[in-house]
């Protein structure tokens, strides 16, 4: 990415566009990680851990998970709103 668009005074959204980028990405490997381990834990795979029983908890009464929350941009969407959202800005990118 920073290949594409490298840092130059001149083109500030640049380092924007790369740090949001990098956050992003941050944040999908999160959802994705959490999505996967609950996965294995409805299947019988692994046991709860404090982390994952809090994120089901979260889903379960459509609240972004704490820990979703510290690697995103600041939302009081409910569950669903924020993840149509994100794949929005996602999709921008």
């Amino acid at each position: 990415m920073r290949e594409l668009f490298p840092f130059n005074h001149k083109r500030c959204l640049n380092s924007f566009l790369v740090q949001e980028v990098a956050r992003f990405n941050t944040l999908y490997h999160k959802i994705k990680s959490d999505t996967k381990e609950l996965a294995r834990v409805v299947i019988g795979e692994i046991l709860y851990t404090d982390i994952l029983l809090s994120v089901k908890d979260s889903l379960l009464i459509n609240v972004i998970p704490q820990g979703w929350l510290n690697l995103s941009y600041p939302s009081v969407k409910p569950l669903v709103g924020f993840i149509k959202d994100l794949c929005l800005r996602m999709e921008q990118i």
